[in-house]
């Protein structure tokens, strides 16, 4: 590995020109990630309706276990060779990626081949393991064609995050998204099956990943051979983080196998439903951890760890300060959401709700702080984190969801979540110091608890009503929090730097 990207740089000073250019380079990407999540939010929630009233629960249970399946082996499949990319590539020199690209696009293709045809080989014990069912082995050869193509567009477009092309992965990603919709709409309404809809994602998946590659070529040019030679550094940051993968998994997801076992599908199906309603109370965070670890990678290997320090402390800001009161406004919206956009059938308590999408901030926490175990290379600790996080909450989910149904699945995964937030926060915290003041932390919360207070004695029956829920809880939140000081101007600065930039590339 070159000096420069050691995980002991040389020490360098910041200059405010320097920083006030990342941070002005951090909104505006941030800024079109954040638009992008929202669209995807808003899309992904377009298939729960129309899987659910037109195909039924059951179908939309199948769906469910094929997407947390998939979001399984995709991390798996790529090696982790995509976080090697981020972490060793971001701002690189064209001779370096066309020289690493390649042969690591090649073994990520074997890899998934391998697994592929294995899925296919064992069609019938599969269907029994995820559905609960032998007789769905359709859908595990569809999968399989999912995981291919899925992999590879996923591994592909992560060039565009490695060379700071945010609009270009932005506009990659929302095309696949509203393409795979729109033919999986169509085969959902017009022919009433779900073997359509996957087969649309598979066919747009493909075709996109087609097209990335082609264009990864046109930027950097095509290597006159495969040299595997490189390959090994990057396998060897990347391999013992699978393991890693592997038990997030477990504590993320691995509930919806034991409600289909100990319950039915059409529990996961309800689960699964609030669960993708929750995930909307942390949208913020996919466009702050997209942004900030090549940030974070290229200012570290400048050396400036004051300035990492600094964009930790104001992505926990940010992230906490746009995703607590997402939480409160979720309980109140949640049960006329789900109603109207699946059925009374997937209307579950406010208590499911809250665990969840407090789960999720939590989930928050430690994504942002893991970046700091990455550039220090101290993921050592994390395999011990993630087993004693697993088998408490597979332990709590065989011991509750007999007892509690869903909602002690709720409960055993936020144990989980926050067992593994403290564990890497603290962790984080002794290898590089950053603060977040409590002061911030108690008004954010309590503005949050008034706003919810305020939004639960407004009826709400339709879309419309909730939008306008939403963007009141949005100015009566921030209302407080500038009256106690803690939005001012700073955020102000944020803002006009981002209407300065609007019409500019990142």
């Amino acid at each position: 590995m070159a000096t420069s990207r050691s995980c002991q740089p040389p020490k360098m000073t910041p200059t405010v020109q320097e920083d006030t250019s990342h941070s002005d380079r951090v909104v505006s990407d941030v800024a079109v990630r954040i638009l992008t999540q929202i669209v995807l939010r808003l899309s992904g929630l377009i298939l729960l309706p129309l899987v659910s009233k037109t195909l039924g629960v059951t179908a939309y249970g199948i769906w469910s276990q094929l997407i947390i399946t998939a979001a399984l082996v995709v991390p798996v499949l790529d090696l982790r060779l995509g976080i090697a990319c981020v972490r060793f590539l971001a701002g690189a020199p064209s001779e370096e990626l066309r020289r690493d690209v390649l042969p690591m696009s090649l073994t990520v293709l074997a890899s998934t081949l391998v697994v592929s045809g294995v899925a296919v080989l064992f069609a019938p014990q599969i269907s029994a393991f995820l559905f609960g069912d032998t007789g769905q082995s359709v859908y595990v050869w569809l999968l399989a064609g999912m995981i291919l193509a899925r992999t590879m567009f996923v591994f592909l477009r992560n060039f565009y995050r490695v060379t700071g092309q945010v609009k270009r992965y932005s506009g990659v990603e929302l095309i696949a998204s509203s393409a795979s919709i729109l033919l999986a709409g169509v085969s959902v309404l017009v022919w009433q099956t779900l073997i359509g809809a996957v087969v649309a994602f598979i066919a747009v998946e493909t075709g996109l990943a087609v097209i990335v590659a082609v264009d990864i070529a046109r930027q950097v040019g095509t290597p006159r051979g495969v040299r595997f030679s490189s390959l090994g550094r990057y396998l060897r940051y990347s391999i013992p983080l699978i393991p890693n993968t592997l038990l997030l998994w477990a504590i993320n997801s691995s509930d919806r196998y034991v409600i289909a076992h100990l319950l039915d599908i059409k529990q996961v199906a309800v689960y699964s439903a609030s669960y993708s309603l929750c995930h909307l109370s942390i949208f913020v965070l996919t466009p702050i951890t997209f942004v900030l670890f090549p940030l974070l990678s290229r200012v570290w290997s400048e050396g400036r760890k004051e300035a990492v320090g600094m964009y930790v402390e104001q992505a926990l800001r940010y992230y906490l300060l746009l995703a607590l009161p997402s939480v409160g406004g979720l309980c109140v919206i949640s049960s006329t959401a789900l109603r109207l956009l699946a059925s009374q059938e997937f209307v579950t308590s406010d208590l499911l709700i809250l665990l969840i999408a407090v789960g999720f901030l939590l989930l928050g926490v430690y994504q942002i702080t893991l970046f700091v175990l990455h550039l220090h290379r101290r993921t050592g600790i994390l395999p011990v984190v993630f087993i004693v996080a697993a088998a408490i909450n597979l332990g709590l989910n065989f011991l509750l969801i007999p007892r509690m149904g869903i909602l002690g699945a709720a409960i055993s995964t936020i144990l989980a979540y926050l067992l593994q937030a403290v564990a890497v926060a603290g962790y984080a915290y002794r290898l590089l110091r950053f603060k977040i003041r409590a002061a911030f932390v108690y008004k954010a919360v309590g503005a949050s608890a008034l706003m919810t207070l305020v939004l639960w004695w407004i009826p709400a029956e339709s879309i419309f009503a909730l939008i306008g829920i939403a963007v009141l809880g949005a100015v009566v939140y921030f209302l407080l929090m500038a009256a106690t000081k803690e939005i001012g101007a700073k955020e102000l600065r944020m803002i006009t730097s981002l209407v300065k930039r609007k019409g500019r590339a990142p």
